[in-house]
């Protein structure tokens, strides 16, 4: 809600309030993009039926983060199960990726918290949770606990990465799967942010038992752009260095070692 009032205060109303899919739904205008802020009333995680019913050519969710460390965070990812679905979504299917979408959400964020001073670290997390739908979806997200959750400041940078992104709904970028590392990607996080380079899906090491054929033509075709290859955290592979490598020869995909 915090973000969503931030959203409110920085457009411009197009529109009545009005019901979509039986949920609050606010029609607005910001820098010539026009969307709709819809409330929802159950966790994000498991909006995958509703959401399916709306159609929308993507959707960011605006939601909290939760960590059991409790640092302050400002996040960015897709959505999608590389194995079991424990959190939402279905298991070993993942939603379309927006990546140059998540990439200026994630700059955005950056360029904020520096202007700003708030000492929240702005990063990628790798594929997780639900729900999963055959169209572009992203959470944008304030960690990790309540007084962050409320906090105004961080409110309204995650507000303007949102609406920031709006215009890269349709690109033809060039994008990489990301493949190894830990949950919160920092390899990647930095090459997005320093070499402008387009990420949709990663997966940490945790996950890397889950992925074989199957799941890597899954990930690698569900991105919004033209697939350059994966890059791969080599040291972030762990014990999967050459069976991952291996896949990525079968397949035909090209990667670099990062």
């Amino acid at each position: 809600m915090n973000i969503a009032d931030k959203v409110l205060q920085l457009s411009d109303r197009s529109g009545s309030s009005r019901t979509v899919s039986g949920l609050e739904a606010v029609p607005l205008r910001w820098n010539g993009s026009e969307f709709m802020l819809v409330y929802l009333e159950d966790s994000p995680l498991y909006a995958q039926r509703r959401l399916a019913t709306m159609r929308p050519s993507s959707a960011t969710f605006l939601s909290t983060h939760r960590s059991e460390a409790g640092i302050p965070c400002l996040t960015v990812h897709c959505t999608g199960n590389i194995g079991e679905a424990k959190y939402g979504g279905d298991p070993r299917e993942v939603s379309v990726a927006p990546a140059a979408m998540m990439r200026e959400a994630l700059v955005e964020l950056k360029r904020q918290v520096d202007s700003s001073g708030i000492a929240y670290p702005v990063s990628y997390e790798v594929t997780h949770h639900g729900p999963t739908v055959d169209f572009p979806v992203m959470f944008l997200e304030i960690g990790s606990s309540e007084s962050h959750w409320n906090d105004q400041t961080a409110g309204m940078a995650v507000a303007k990465a949102a609406l920031s992104s709006l215009k890269y709904n349709d690109s033809s970028a060039d994008v990489y799967i990301g493949l190894g590392g830990p949950h919160y990607a920092p390899l990647f996080t930095a090459r997005a942010l320093e070499k402008g380079i387009y990420f949709g899906h990663m997966v940490s090491w945790h996950h890397l038992p889950n992925l074989d054929q199957e799941m890597l033509v899954t990930i690698a075709k569900k991105n919004i752009g033209a697939l350059k290859g994966a890059m791969l955290d080599w040291k972030g592979l762990r014990e999967d260095k050459k069976r991952v490598a291996s896949l990525l020869d079968q397949m035909n995909i090209r990667y670099v070692r990062a």
